[in-house]
């Protein structure tokens, strides 16, 4: 993945070599880490990382913000994995 990028999901656990599978929610509400200031409201993409940023023009939509955050924040994003971001 890349910034802007189509998201399959956001992981949701932490799989390992030991056999723990990965769980990826696909809709619905997830939480997700900030890579940057994102307002209560806004539409999300992900940046280089995979984390959650105000979606650009262009970008792949991959929620809505459901609270506000900034930089390592954990926040609740209402998936919607389709879409790109329109031009403000």
């Amino acid at each position: 993945t890349g910034a802007g990028a189509v998201a399959d999901g956001v992981l949701q656990n932490d799989p390992n070599a030991a056999g723990v599978a990965a769980a990826v929610a696909i809709a619905g509400v997830s939480r997700v880490v900030c890579g940057g200031v994102v307002s209560r409201g806004a539409l999300v993409a992900s940046d280089a990382s995979g984390r959650a940023v105000a979606a650009t023009t262009g970008a792949e939509i991959a929620g809505r913000a459901l609270a506000a955050g900034t930089t390592g924040a954990l926040i609740p994003v209402l998936l919607k994995l389709s879409g790109r971001a329109p031009a403000v």
